[in-house]
């Protein structure tokens, strides 16, 4: 083979790489939001039941805007941080004992995303957010965007690193069949939130 043929070999072989690497992106970052969504609400809706209160509606599918209601609930301000607290923490413990690249990417995703979230609703004074209630239950403002603003700072990093990592070739792609095995894992996921998603 030519030197020339070699080297439009090794651009095609550049190029299917790198398309490969957005791809394996593009992929986990859909993981990213269905695992932040979820965890998100299911940290309101684990802390409000634990505590006593009465779970009267909730939506957890992704396609739409997740929330919980409690008709009563003992414990309104621990059930409030509980969604940005635990859709933080359970990512992060789940990356640190699995110690994946790939893992990492989802978790520092939802970190940054919970900590956005603490900031967009404090910023818009939307009456609906979780911001918003987490300030009428007394908590000062400067530890609501202290709080956020860790979170935000944090989870950027780790997220810029990983995403950097994957983009750079730093980590392997995801191998086929983990990918075949994990696309049809979020088949089924979405499929379960969209029948069973609603109460």
């Amino acid at each position: 083979m030519s030197k020339q043929g070699t080297d439009e070999h090794k651009q095609v072989g550049n190029v299917q790489s790198k398309v490969r690497q957005w791809l394996d992106c593009g992929f986990l970052l859909v993981w990213s939001w269905l695992v932040m969504t979820l965890l998100h609400e299911l940290g309101h809706i684990i802390v409000g039941c634990s505590a006593g209160g009465d779970l009267r509606d909730f939506e957890l599918r992704p396609w739409c805007l997740p929330h919980s209601f409690f008709a009563s609930n003992p414990a309104p301000l621990f059930t409030l941080w509980a969604g940005p607290v635990l859709g933080c923490f359970v990512p992060l413990a789940t990356a640190s004992l699995l110690k994946r690249p790939a893992v990492w990417f989802v978790a520092w995703f939802c970190v940054t995303a919970n900590g956005i979230y603490l900031l967009l609703g404090y910023y818009s004074g939307d009456n609906e957010l979780d911001s918003y209630k987490i300030l009428q239950m007394g908590t000062p403002d400067w530890i609501l965007v202290a709080v956020g603003s860790a979170m935000t700072l944090a989870g950027y990093a780790g997220f810029r690193t990983e995403f950097q990592r994957r983009i750079d070739q730093s980590v392997l792609p995801i191998a086929g069949r983990t990918l075949a095995i994990s696309a049809s894992g979020m088949i089924l996921w979405i499929l379960m939130l969209g029948l069973l998603g609603a109460g």
